[in-house]
């Protein structure tokens, strides 16, 4: 009875730790950003300027934070100040403009790319989404392929209805056989147009999809790594903001 009792004890003491461990806290902030423009009357809320951008990359490399990708997240123990990069759309401003800064200072982030607009004016074009890749400094993302023309409203409604919902998975699959067609591999994280999903979706873009993380526009920090296998929350970068403003925000949700 008393090796039962022991035995059952070291099992019990294997699921906390597992439990910990799965739930440990990473505080990991995901900064949200659209576009990086050098035309001044371009800049507003979710433009930013390229200087803005170099300083955000700058400061937070000199303050000794690990600028990782969304793919690296199940891999981060510990807090260790680490911070995702992560731009909504796949503008071609992010190749231009931010690619090379990126280049410049070793750092990483992901783009999250909306298929049917690969290789249209002013969006991402095949060649550079392949050189991006190649590069071990961007990760792609799928971002769906038409879903992020219809209103959030909308698309809730949809993923709340059995027919749409597979309507909105072959979308977002389609996406993923766009981008498997130039970098040879599909995306394993996705980010939600308007940060809209349901249960039913997240659970067949995880299972049937297999994607690793995904990621809404909800306001906050992933906090522990149990977190990773959910919607992610993020931070929009707003244009103005000081990388000191952003660094603050990002405290006050810790």
């Amino acid at each position: 009875m008393k090796k039962i009792i022991s035995f059952l004890s070291v099992i019990a003491a294997m699921i906390i730790i597992g439990t910990v461990s799965y739930a440990a806290t990473i505080n990991v902030p995901i900064l949200c950003y659209h576009s990086v423009s050098t035309n001044p009357l371009a800049l507003e809320n979710y433009t930013i300027s390229k200087s803005e951008f170099e300083d955000d990359v700058r400061y937070f490399k000199n303050k000794g934070y690990n600028l990782i990708t969304p793919v690296e997240l199940p891999y981060v123990s510990g807090d260790y100040g680490n911070i995702i990069l992560s731009f909504d759309d796949g503008y071609e401003d992010f190749y231009k403009n931010v690619f090379p800064i990126l280049k410049e200072y070793n750092a990483k982030a992901v783009v999250y790319v909306i298929g049917s607009k690969i290789d249209k004016t002013n969006y991402l074009k095949s060649w550079q989404i392949k050189e991006m890749d190649q590069s071990g400094l961007v990760e792609i993302g799928n971002h769906t392929d038409i879903l992020h023309s219809p209103p959030k409203d909308v698309l809730i409604s949809w993923y709340n209805d059995s027919f749409m919902l597979n309507e909105a998975i072959y979308d977002i699959g389609k996406c993923n056989q766009r981008l498997y067609d130039i970098i040879g591999h599909y995306p394993q994280s996705i980010s939600y147009p308007y940060g809209a999903y349901s249960e039913s979706l997240e659970r067949l873009v995880k299972d049937e999809l297999m994607f690793l993380t995904s990621v809404t526009t909800k306001h906050g920090i992933v906090t522990s790594s149990s977190d990773v296998y959910s919607p992610m929350n993020r931070i929009y970068r707003i244009h103005g903001d000081t990388p000191k403003v952003v660094e603050q925000r990002i405290y006050n949700l810790k």
